[in-house]
């Protein structure tokens, strides 16, 4: 078992036309887990989520990968 701590967050990307910003999960921390989850290792992610749609979203991606 990968044990990762560390923190999550959410990127805000401007989009091509510069008018909205895009929210994309990430973080250092967050990059590893997803990654080693990927690779077929048992993965465990030790962060705090917020309760609201930016943590909502880090959440879902997670439990996705």
């Amino acid at each position: 078992m990968i044990t990762v701590l560390g923190g999550a967050l959410v990127n805000l990307i401007p989009t091509s036309d510069q008018t909205v910003m895009r929210a994309l999960p990430g973080g250092s921390a967050f990059n590893v887990a997803i990654g080693a989850a990927r690779q077929g290792f048992p993965t465990a992610l030790m962060a705090r989520f917020s309760r609201d749609a930016f943590g909502q979203m880090l959440r879902h991606h997670a439990e996705r990968n």
